[in-house]
């Protein structure tokens, strides 16, 4: 009886040590994320995964340049949120004249997403389109959705504002890498 007990608690103890190394071994780790930005990571559910990089002011010209490595090895898409902006505010963040310009690319170079254009309230491929709900507001061009990344590499994302509306409201946008995870909709 001790025999099988023994053996019993060998097994369970074996079996929390090879999900353990598994674990430590094949997922994800936000300490494995450095550069200019910050990540937050979730246990399931989308987005699973949200890089956050520096405010950038929506009506003042500019260059930016965020340079990051670590990211999960997953799709991630580039947004811009717009800080305390939100479904009542679309009018004065659509049909602007402001020109945004985005481009990502990996360390050899290579540009893996590249988008330009100004604000838009409609779907359309060379703008940046609005998207909000009650309590938030952010823009995404079709360029730059769904981006596979790759955890030992390292990235440098370029943002540059140009053109900007004498009419753009004093807020300022968040570049964000969101993704991975499942995707429910209740």
């Amino acid at each position: 009886m001790a025999t099988r007990w023994l053996s019993g608690k060998v097994l369970f103890g074996g079996g929390c040590s090879f999900l353990v190394i598994w674990w430590l071994l094949f997922s994800y780790h936000t300490w494995a994320f450095h550069g200019d930005g910050n990540i937050h990571s979730g246990i399931l559910f989308y987005p699973k995964h949200v890089v956050t990089f520096s405010e950038i002011p929506l009506f003042k010209a500019g260059e930016y340049q965020f340079r990051f490595k670590g990211v999960p090895s997953e799709e991630l898409s580039l947004e811009f949120n717009v800080v305390g902006k939100a479904w009542n505010d679309a009018t004065q963040l659509t049909g602007l004249n402001t020109r945004m310009q985005a481009t990502l690319a990996d360390d050899h170079g290579r540009v893996i997403c590249a988008a330009s254009g100004s604000p838009t309230a409609g779907v359309e491929k060379e703008k940046w389109i609005l998207t909000y709900s009650s309590d938030s507001a952010a823009f995404y061009n079709l360029n730059c959705l769904n981006i596979q990344f790759r955890k030992n590499t390292s990235y440098v994302l370029k943002v540059r504002l140009d053109n900007v509306d004498s009419r753009s409201p004093k807020a300022n946008l968040v570049p964000t890498l969101s993704g991975g995870g499942i995707n429910i909709d209740l």
